[in-house]
C-alpha cells in the first residue's frame, strides 16, 4: 500500500493535470472567440494525459512495493499496471501509444514472475521503468512533480521514476534504500 506522502504527491499531480484539462476546455483564441470543435479537441488531448497519469500511478505502486521489499504484492500490481496501460494506449496519441503498449507488455512479464526470485522481479521492473522513462521523454508535460534516479548497482536498466521526495530505490529495497542519484531524462 502506498504511503500517505506518496499518495498525496500522485493525487496532487493528477489534480494538476485535471486542472490543465479544465483550463484547456475554456481556452479562448486571441480575438476572444472559442469554437466548440477546438475546445473539444484540446480537452481530449489534455484528458488523455490524465489517463497516462493513471499509468504512472500504477507504476508508482510497484516501485513503492519493491522499495519496501514487498515483492509478493508486485504480481497483482503489475496486472493492474498492464490493464491500465492497455486501456489508456487505445486512445493515446501515437507518440505515446507505442510506449504505453511496451509498458503493458513488460508489466505482463513482470506479473508472470510471481515472487520466488526478487532479483528477477526487480530486473523485470527495470524494463518497465525503461518504457516509463521513454514515455516521459516523449511527453515532457507528464514529468511535473516527478524525479528520475539511477542506481549504479542495479542489474539491467538502472533508472526509475518517483514523485518528488526522498529517494527510495526499488532495485535494492530496504538493504540499500537510499542508493542512487538524480539522473537525466534521456531514455
Amino acid at each position: 500500500m502506498m504511503g500517505f506522502r506518496t499518495t498525496t504527491a500522485w493525487s496532487a499531480a493528477l489534480l494538476a493535470m485535471t486542472t490543465v484539462a479544465a483550463s484547456v476546455a475554456g481556452h479562448a483564441k486571441a480575438d476572444g472567440a472559442t469554437t466548440r470543435q477546438e475546445s473539444a479537441s484540446e480537452l481530449t488531448g489534455a484528458t488523455k494525459l490524465v489517463g497516462v497519469r493513471k499509468v504512472l500511478t500504477a507504476y508508482e505502486v510497484i516501485r513503492g512495493q519493491l522499495a519496501r521489499d514487498e515483492v509478493g504484492a508486485v504480481e497483482a500490481s503489475a496486472r493492474e499496471l498492464r490493464k491500465v496501460a492497455e486501456m489508456v494506449s487505445a486512445g493515446a496519441p501515437a507518440p505515446l501509444r507505442k510506449h504505453l503498449i511496451r509498458v503493458a507488455s513488460t508489466a505482463r512479464r513482470l506479473s508472470a514472475l510471481g515472487s520466488a526470485d526478487a532479483g528477477a522481479v526487480r530486473k523485470a521492473f527495470g524494463e518497465t521503468s525503461r518504457h516509463i522513462v521513454a514515455l516521459l521523454v516523449a511527453e515532457p508535460a507528464l514529468r511535473k512533480g516527478l524525479n528520475i534516479f539511477r542506481c549504479p548497482m542495479a542489474q539491467g536498466y538502472k533508472k526509475w521514476v518517483q514523485p518528488e521526495g526522498k529517494l527510495a530505490n526499488p532495485y535494492m529495497g530496504a538493504k540499500m534504500l537510499r542508493c542512487g542519484s538524480a539522473s537525466d531524462w534521456q531514455a
